[in-house]
């Protein structure tokens, strides 16, 4: 299926958040269970490598925004401070090399391998394989205070920060604090590496997708290869972060290149 096939699918599944409260007083009118849906999950992931760069508040929150737009089913706000700006940079920057990391192509390949060999679908497989192995990447990354800090603190500071954000409508801006309030009231408990509830995270997730939703019997084998794919993830987990830190680098080195180009 190769690393094509991870691309795409990063951009063509849309995830459902787990299992929170849609119930506001704040949102009247709005389709709160529409702002827990979004076409990626691995936003604390985003927060913690973004905080390796720069530990501010807004600069990790900035690399979150393009995950809780999609949760809200809108456009990117335009973000006013800089910090925030270079957060959504970094945002993208991450996904461009993530999904271009060999390990991480690796986890993916043997997971769909495994999978398809465990009686699931072509369509459940591949997406169970992507996505079960980044939830079980978040949950390594959960394990690390310094990270739980910083993503708890960039959530703790998105109040203060909206008033440098201009969303497309007022509702957006609501949903985007009312959002955060939730996430940081759950902490880091989404994040955790249970095999049965990632199970049921990602059941939510492709729930109404003929070719990706998984039938029960399909539910059960991914469960048992969450399991498996579990200690693969931990041990590789500083491999794929190497890779994604020089990956990271380089791209960065080349923008300033770019920036200043050098002449003989």
């Amino acid at each position: 299926e190769g690393a094509r096939g991870a691309s795409v699918l990063s951009r063509a599944v849309q995830v459902r958040s787990s299992s929170m409260p849609v119930r506001s007083n704040h949102l009247r009118g709005h389709n709160a269970t529409a702002l827990l849906q979004g076409d990626r999950v691995n936003y604390f992931g985003h927060a913690a490598i973004a905080s390796e760069r720069r530990r501010d508040a807004d600069f990790v929150l900035g690399a979150m925004l393009p995950d809780f737009a999609a949760m809200l089913r809108t456009v990117c706000p335009d973000a006013a401070s800089e910090p925030l700006r270079a957060g959504l940079s970094f945002h993208h920057d991450t996904d461009a090399v993530f999904h271009d990391c060999p390990t991480f192509g690796a986890l993916n390949l043997t997971g769909l391998r495994e999978l398809r060999a465990g009686g699931v679908g072509r369509g459940p497989a591949r997406a169970a394989a992507h996505l079960g192995t980044e939830l079980l990447l978040d949950a390594v990354l959960a394990d690390q205070d310094a990270y739980r800090r910083c993503y708890l603190a960039a959530l703790e500071h998105a109040r203060d920060a909206a008033r440098e954000l201009s969303w497309r409508d007022t509702r957006a801006a609501e949903g985007f604090l009312w959002l955060t309030a939730r996430l940081h009231g759950r902490g880091v408990s989404l994040h955790e590496g249970d095999p049965e509830r990632i199970a049921q995270r990602l059941a939510r997730a492709l729930e109404g997708r003929p070719r990706l939703e998984p039938n029960p019997t399909e539910l059960a084998a991914i469960t048992r290869w969450l399991d498996q794919q579990r200690p693969r993830v931990v041990r590789a987990a500083e491999s794929l972060l190497t890779e994604l830190r020089h990956g990271l680098a380089l791209r960065e080195q080349e923008r300033a290149r770019d920036f200043f180009p050098t002449h003989g």
